[in-house]
């Protein structure tokens, strides 16, 4: 649960940046928070 947590908050951060930067989200930043939502997962269970 705690790893769900924190991929949550993770995406959340992310998304709130590429709304500042880029004023949204486009296709390939939803791949790019896929890939980065997977890698924080699987780091969060170590």
């Amino acid at each position: 649960v705690a790893a769900m947590v924190v991929t949550m908050v993770a995406i959340f951060i992310l998304g709130q940046l590429l709304k500042r930067t880029l004023g949204g989200q486009t296709g390939d930043t939803l791949g790019a928070a896929i890939e980065l939502g997977e890698l924080v997962f699987l780091l969060a269970l170590l």
